[in-house]
């Protein structure tokens, strides 16, 4: 997630960099290949990054 800024991230497999701003968010898969081709030069640019296992759901009983 982008809380600051604004960037450009691009996947090894697309053509097409895909714009970020506060708020935005992508669920990047393990192993998928990207990187940040631009951040913003006129403010800071922070992220938030969540790394988590795909896993069974709990039982709610």
């Amino acid at each position: 997630m982008l809380l600051r800024g604004c960037a450009g991230l691009r996947f090894e497999d697309e053509a097409e960099i895909r714009i970020l701003r506060p708020g935005d968010f992508i669920d990047i898969p393990a192993h998928r290949r990207h990187r940040v081709e631009w951040t913003d030069a006129s403010e800071p640019t922070v992220w938030l990054a969540l790394y988590y296992q795909d896993g069974p759901k709990p039982d709610p009983s």
